[in-house]
């Protein structure tokens, strides 16, 4: 057996077996996507947070910053309109 049939068969013994189950391809795809998008939100979050430390500090790099975050946004699947306030507000930074 593997390490890793060990350690679910030591969950199960410890009752927690429950924490797993069996998922379709189905589940497992939506779960992908929104583990996807949650990742790609955080990133541009990060980014955009970047950009504005970039702006304050004087450093011409901070369009391309930006830029990346709302491409990061994008694929999130954010709307639009909430990019555009995005852009909005590090317009009113400046």
């Amino acid at each position: 057996m593997s390490d890793s049939n060990y350690s679910i068969l030591d969950l199960q013994n410890m009752g927690s077996d429950g924490v797993f189950k069996s998922m379709s391809s189905e589940e497992l795809a939506a779960q992908e996507a929104h583990m996807r998008s949650q990742i790609n939100l955080l990133w541009g979050t990060i980014l955009y947070e970047l950009s504005i430390v970039e702006f304050k500090s004087g450093l011409p790099m901070w369009h391309e910053t930006l830029a990346a975050s709302v491409e990061k946004f994008e694929l999130a699947g954010a709307s639009p309109i909430d990019i555009a306030v995005i852009l909005n507000l590090q317009e009113l930074l400046q």
